[in-house]
């Protein structure tokens, strides 16, 4: 079934989509509809305080048991809450506005900006000429008890174009928040001024998964780094990463040749050349073989995970091994 307009599969780029296996599916490993996709979050709230401050953010990396992360959300709220006491010093009246911003930040280990938000509160008053007594309860003073603006930002990250290892994994992300308060008037002459700022801020980390993907891919024993899988080339000969079989070390990302393989093999299938439940020789992989309705999903698997895999990276070998499978069964639905 084609998956294109599958509300399950939105935000996934079109290159990725296609035909899916389901874990209950028919034995003979025939195609169903979409999976939904699964989702954990985590919120941390920092109460008000007053402005400037630096929190650190104990949000958690995602934990790989769970499934196949595809997609990370954040999302910040931030508020502003702040008091003013403006007092026009000149004789002639005038209207003043008063307030602050607030700069919200979420920043990265290394100091890069993820995620802001500038939440603004003004107060405008009408006052009176001084009468030079310099009483500021008269008439050319205004107190504003404090008020509260709140702005929400997010920021989306997506295995489809992005390498997501560093959310994975355990312990924290390492995230830290700030708020830098600014106080605000306007008018012809600087009035005299006193402003409180506070602020507070609530980020919410959402993780999208598919546990389903993850378990078939488990299964295979195809996981990067999974001591239970057995390199070899289905002969019993090893492959060798740095001796490529054939010119893919020219190719700038693997992924763009396992998409390629990846495009004729369902084409392959949908048009009856290859059949669901062939088995497929899949060299480099500890299983040996595997099925073809199988083999589509773990290489859909594979490019969310790692959608680009330049030479110096540690997936490119296990996607060659994927592209090297593709290419043989396509060679055969050609004969």
């Amino acid at each position: 079934m084609d998956t294109q307009s599958d509300p399950c599969w939105k935000g996934i780029p079109p290159g990725i989509r296609g035909f899916v296996l389901s874990t209950a599916g028919p034995p003979d490993g025939g195609f169903t509809t979409a999976r939904p996709l699964q989702t954990i979050s985590y919120t941390v709230t920092i109460p008000p305080a007053l402005t400037d401050w630096v929190q650190p953010l104990g949000l958690p990396k995602f934990d790989p048991s769970l499934g196949v992360l595809l997609a990370v959300k954040l999302v910040l709220t931030g508020v502003n809450e702040t008091s003013t006491q403006v007092t026009n010093p000149d004789p002639a009246p005038r209207s003043v506005v008063s307030g602050s911003d607030v700069t919200f930040c979420v920043l990265d280990p290394v100091g890069e900006i993820l995620v802001s938000v500038i939440p603004v509160v003004r107060f405008i008053n009408g006052l009176s000429g001084s009468d030079g007594s310099g009483d500021p309860g008269g008439s050319s003073s205004a107190t504003n008890p404090p008020h509260s603006a709140s702005r929400i930002g997010q920021r989306d990250h997506a295995a489809a174009t992005e390498d997501l290892s560093g959310f994975v994994g355990v312990g924290t992300l390492g995230y830290r928040a700030t708020a830098k308060g600014l106080p605000h008037h306007e008018s012809a002459d600087d009035p005299e001024l006193s402003v409180q700022i506070t602020g507070s801020l609530t980020l919410t980390l959402v993780y999208t998964y598919d546990a389903c993907l993850h378990l078939r891919v488990l299964r295979l024993g195809e996981m990067p780094g999974n001591p239970g899988a057995s390199p070899g080339d289905g002969h019993g000969d090893p492959v060798n990463p740095s001796e490529p079989r054939d010119r893919d070390q020219d190719c700038e990302s693997m992924a763009t040749k396992l998409s390629y393989h990846l495009v004729l093999f369902q084409l392959n299938l949908r048009h009856g050349f290859l059949k669901p439940a062939y088995w497929v020789e899949t060299p480099g992989m500890g299983s040996g073989r595997c099925r073809a309705a199988e083999l589509v999903e773990v290489c859909q698997v594979e490019l969310l995970r790692h959608p680009h895999t330049p030479a110096d990276h540690p997936g490119r070998h296990y996607q060659q091994c994927l592209k090297i499978a593709l290419e043989g069964a396509n060679r055969i639905a050609g004969r």
